[in-house]
């Protein structure tokens, strides 16, 4: 098995927990050069497809995958795929995107209170929601004034 070069795996029904439960086999696999996963149901990419040194072709098509988005992970090259399994870490979380909004609209629409329930999602608190919406329109919430970035 350590000098398995090609493996070819599609039309095999293969999701997560499977791909998983192989990931023993694959830190032997270190001398495949060949990996077709195609035509399985993957939503996920495992970081150990990463520590593959030797792979030159990686079919990961016709999966239904999330994570990367399936559009994004068939234009990319088999390193750039490698390196987003790499980025995944042990625990198979990557690294997660950091986005900066900024709302502009007519006064007494919800910017602020919309602002501050994405707030208190970003710190994971828990409270009841429509409480807390309901707070935000009180009348100490009615009108910001000047620039608050949250």
């Amino acid at each position: 098995v350590k000098q398995l070069n090609s493996l070819i795996l599609s039309y095999n029904q293969i999701g997560a927990v499977g791909l998983k439960s192989l990931s023993d086999s694959f830190e032997h696999l270190k001398q495949l050069i060949i990996l077709d996963l195609s035509n399985n149901d993957l939503v996920s990419l495992p970081p150990y497809l990463g520590d593959l040194p030797r792979i030159a072709r990686l079919d990961i098509s016709k999966n239904p995958l999330l994570s990367p988005p399936a559009s994004a992970a068939a234009k990319w090259s088999v390193a750039q795929i490698q390196q987003y399994c790499r980025s995944l870490g042990e625990d198979g979380a990557g690294p997660l995107p950091r986005v900066r909004l900024m709302f502009v609209g007519a006064g007494g629409v919800g910017k602020t209170t919309l602002c501050k329930a994405l707030t208190l999602l970003e710190k994971d608190q828990t409270v009841d929601e429509r409480a807390y919406l309901q707070s935000l329109a009180s009348p100490k919430y009615n009108a910001t004034h000047g620039i608050d970035v949250c």
